[in-house]
């Protein structure tokens, strides 16, 4: 039963966010990503602590790793590599100020399919 928990937590916390865009429309941004990804890879992307990080960022931007890490309270080293991995597909940045990286949300909107039959990940970009 903790991998449903797991994935029930991780589905209230996307939903959360895409609520959240719908009634602040100001964080619409001018392009739209559009994912399609296997559930299995979404579950691994998207994991609970990942998707805590990205709604951390949607509520109030931060400073620093460590400042974000603080206030989601988990160690540097893991937000840092959590913060890696979103970056990779895209979904934050990790801009320099001084000595300091500063994450930040990737000015798309993400829009991911929950339910594709396929194990297949398909990206597509469309500029709105």
């Amino acid at each position: 039963m903790k991998g449903e928990d797991r994935r029930r937590e991780m589905m209230e916390l996307f939903w959360g966010m895409i609520e959240e865009a719908v009634e602040r429309p100001e964080l619409y941004p001018d392009r739209l990503t559009v994912i399609a990804l296997s559930d299995v890879f979404k579950a691994q992307l998207f994991t609970p602590r990942r998707l805590q990080l990205i709604r951390a960022l949607q509520m109030r931007p931060s400073t620093s790793i460590s400042e974000l890490a603080k206030r989601v309270k988990r160690p540097i080293a893991s937000v840092s590599r959590d913060l890696k991995v979103l970056r990779a597909y895209g979904l934050v940045e990790l801009r320099r100020s001084g000595r300091f990286k500063v994450p930040v949300l990737a000015s798309r909107h993400i829009v991911i399919p929950l339910n594709r039959p396929s194990s297949e990940s398909a990206p597509v970009t469309a500029k709105t």
